[in-house]
């Protein structure tokens, strides 16, 4: 089955779906909101970050506004990082209005005693409209990310109906905290999920099974199959061991590895130890780029001009083990182009030496050495 499910589609004329990539912040809020505000019958959004603040009061204020013309709107939140919003009146006004609005596995002591792997956050950024319009990526809704370099990409096609299917099991599981919900191996051969077949495939890191780390190990295994280039964007780079050395191991083989990481982030002690694993990287023979002036927040693969990715999943062992991720992987030459494109231009803003982040060095070495026995 996994074989199966990492093909790439077997015709991609078959099943044409356009896409567009924003790569600004703002640019993609706004796009969003003319989505939100043109939609007929349903929307479902899911995400890690919505603010108690303009952007996230004024999209919610447009599902408000859809809801009370009739169409279904169902909003998944993530309990940590949406927590501002829990009680505030923009979800009331859109409970009122007629939406629904639920929050994703509240932390409770006893769950973070009990079983530590509970605290798993869903970090997937999800716009579903009208079951025919995906938007997905690396986009949050709060105003501090206003002008963040970040890449949201809108697809239809096939992707409308695996992401619908994945939004549901998120969305029971929201409702029933508690519930062992497992999808056994004929439930997931039947589903839509599994039987995708278009220029674009949905894929998911989940904690149901069999579907548990999909995205993780597409990446990996393209990483194996790389034969000439290889470029990874991502935010924050705090790599379980098994990446580390996939990245390293490509390098070797003489695979042209490059890495794009901002050149300070929004979490500086992830900086500190982001510079530990880049630094064994480079060591490897990879090239690793700091992005100036701005944080990058995108979260980009790509592999031999041939396959690439765009998703939530930060290269850290958050997302690869614990954390809701979803991504579309893709062999279209003009995705690939497109993304590749962009990644040139965000190079030119980049420096290959790493910025002085001594200042946080006596405070984080202790927690350095023990990522590094971890790891």
């Amino acid at each position: 089955m996994t074989r199966a499910l990492l093909a790439e589609p077997r015709d991609p004329a078959d099943s044409p779906a356009p896409f567009r990539l924003c790569h600004e912040v703002a640019e993609a809020w706004e796009a969003v909101a003319d989505d939100l505000a043109a939609a007929r019958r349903s929307i479902d959004f899911e995400q890690y970050i919505v603010g108690n603040d303009a952007i996230g009061r004024r999209i919610l204020g447009i599902m408000a506004d859809r809801a009370r013309a009739g169409v279904r709107v169902r909003v998944l939140l993530d309990w940590f990082g949406s927590l501002p919003l829990k009680d505030s009146d923009a979800v009331r006004d859109l409970h009122e209005a007629g939406g629904t609005v639920r929050f994703y596995n509240p932390l409770t002591a006893r769950a973070v005693l009990m079983a530590p792997t509970r605290i798993h956050r869903d970090h997937r950024k999800i716009v579903l409209i009208d079951g025919e319009v995906a938007w997905l990526g690396g986009i949050c809704f709060t105003d501090r990310m206003c002008d963040w370099r970040d890449t949201f990409m809108r697809v239809g096609g096939t992707v409308p109906r695996p992401m619908a299917e994945m939004f549901d099991l998120s969305w029971r599981r929201a409702e029933h905290p508690t519930a062992k919900r497992r999808m056994t191996r004929a439930e997931a051969e039947r589903d839509v999920y599994h039987r995708q077949d278009g220029p674009f495939r949905y894929m998911v890191n989940s904690p149901e099974k069999p579907i548990r780390r999909d995205l993780f190990r597409c990446v990996l295994e393209r990483i194996d199959e790389a034969t000439h280039t290889l470029r990874l964007t991502t935010p924050y780079f705090v790599p379980e061991h098994r990446l580390l050395r996939h990245l390293t191991a490509a390098a070797r083989r003489g695979v042209v590895v490059t890495l794009l990481l901002p050149e300070v982030s929004d979490h500086p002690p992830l900086d500190i130890l982001g510079r530990a694993f880049a630094e064994r990287l480079v060591r490897a023979g990879c090239t690793v780029h700091f992005f100036r002036h701005r944080m990058m927040h995108a979260k980009v693969a790509i592999v031999d001009d041939a396959w690439a990715c765009v998703s939530s999943h930060n290269l850290d062992r958050l997302s690869s083990r614990l954390n809701l991720e979803n991504g579309v992987t893709s062999g279209d030459p003009t995705f690939i182009a497109a993304l590749n494109d962009r990644f040139d231009r965000d190079l030119e803003n980049s420096i290959t030496e790493p910025p002085a982040l001594e200042s946080w060095k006596p405070l984080l070495d202790p927690l350095l050495r023990l990522f590094g026995r971890v790891f």
